[in-house]
């Protein structure tokens, strides 16, 4: 379910907002970390301050987060920082315990299971359906990268997924995406044409001409 499935964006952008001001603030930053990378909660919570990158790249210019590990070995994968998110771990990182990003206590990281629990008491507080779980964080992610665009390969690799077909059911392309991919298409016929003509020309320029025999 998504924040909820049957909102449209407005609301779901209300909603979403309403639910991070009521909540607490380990689970309004984890919460907030699925909603901008698509992690999973327990991949959230494993986070540990090795995993983080502040440093900008051209592909990542707020930074990025490694998972290293998961429930498959495509789980394993590199995800770049948006600009919120890189404020909010910057923020952690100053007050924050030396091993895992998400600490209850000590070094030991949160428990799934007691930051479901935490959720569990802000939905109810909020009178928010009962399939509105932690996990719907990260569909919601995958659904608004959908909606932006995104091609089903692309979200793969961000989710981690084993399967294209999953990453598939997240991309609607609408009318004008397929018009566009058309027209780009349409572009690069023309372009390979115009390459094929002129490379016929230059074959053509560089033969020596047949001269007659007696």
């Amino acid at each position: 379910m998504l924040l909820p499935l049957a909102m449209g964006r407005t609301q779901r952008l209300s909603f979403k907002q309403i639910f991070l001001e009521f909540a607490p603030r380990i689970l309004r930053d984890t919460s907030l970390l699925m909603l901008d990378t698509a992690l999973g909660p327990a991949e959230a919570l494993a986070l540990e301050w090795r995993d983080i990158h502040f440093e900008a790249s051209a592909d990542s210019p707020f930074g990025y987060l490694r998972v290293r590990e998961g429930k498959t070995r495509y789980r394993s994968r590199i995800v770049s920082l948006t600009s919120r998110i890189h404020a909010m771990l910057e923020s952690r990182k100053r007050d924050s315990r030396p091993q895992f990003v998400f600490a209850e206590r000590a070094d030991t990281p949160l428990l799934p299971s007691s930051l479901a629990h935490l959720h569990a008491q802000v939905r109810r507080k909020l009178k928010l359906p009962k399939e509105f779980v932690l996990y719907s964080l990260r569909h919601t992610a995958l659904t608004r990268l959908g909606e932006q665009g995104t091609d089903a390969f692309t979200i793969m690799r961000i989710a981690g997924h084993s399967s294209i077909v999953t990453s598939q059911r997240y991309v609607h392309p609408a009318a004008e995406a397929v018009g566009r991919a058309i027209a780009r298409l349409e572009s690069a016929n023309q372009q390979a044409e115009v390459l094929a003509e002129r490379t016929d020309t230059r074959t053509d320029t560089a033969q020596p001409a047949q001269t007659l025999s007696d």
